[in-house]
């Protein structure tokens, strides 16, 4: 029992140490975060399904409130940016209006992918359902497998 009782508290303090590891990602994310947004500072960083993501204020871009994603090598995959009805492409709010009308409310993000063109999530919902796909600025749907949702 007195063994026990000694090692608890170390075991305790293992688990703080690697649970606050999770919050820290490795320099080399740190470092393309940095040189994407010099005048940004990152928020509160979570790693899930191998990726590291932080939301934060980008000033750089003038974007609002992001969410950025990042690889364990540091690779920026792409950035998650919530919009504004208004500010959504005609294009991508006319398909919704032509082929979802049976949804009431839309919610509209903007991914940006490095070396891609922009792909709009919209994620579709009514009272018994939810949907979400996704379109390019044009307004034609397209596949993209988002790993972050």
């Amino acid at each position: 029992m007195k063994k026990f009782l000694l090692t608890l508290p170390g075991l305790f303090c293992i688990l703080i140490a690697f649970s606050q590891n999770n919050h820290r990602p490795p320099a080399a994310v740190q470092k393309s975060f940095q040189n994407d947004y010099p005048q940004s500072k990152s928020g509160q960083w979570i790693h899930s399904n191998g990726t590291w993501n932080v939301s934060f204020t980008d000033k750089d871009h003038n974007n609002g409130e992001v969410t950025a994603h990042f690889n364990d090598n540091g690779d920026h995959t792409d950035t998650h940016i919530p919009y504004d009805r208004n500010d959504v492409p005609a294009p991508v709010k006319e398909n919704v209006k032509n082929n979802y009308s049976g949804y009431g409310n839309a919610d509209f993000t903007r991914i940006d992918r490095a070396n891609s063109n922009s792909v709009y999530q919209v994620n579709l919902k009514n009272k018994n359902a939810h949907k979400t796909v996704y379109m390019d600025e044009r307004g034609k749907e397209t596949k993209y497998k988002d790993s972050h949702r």
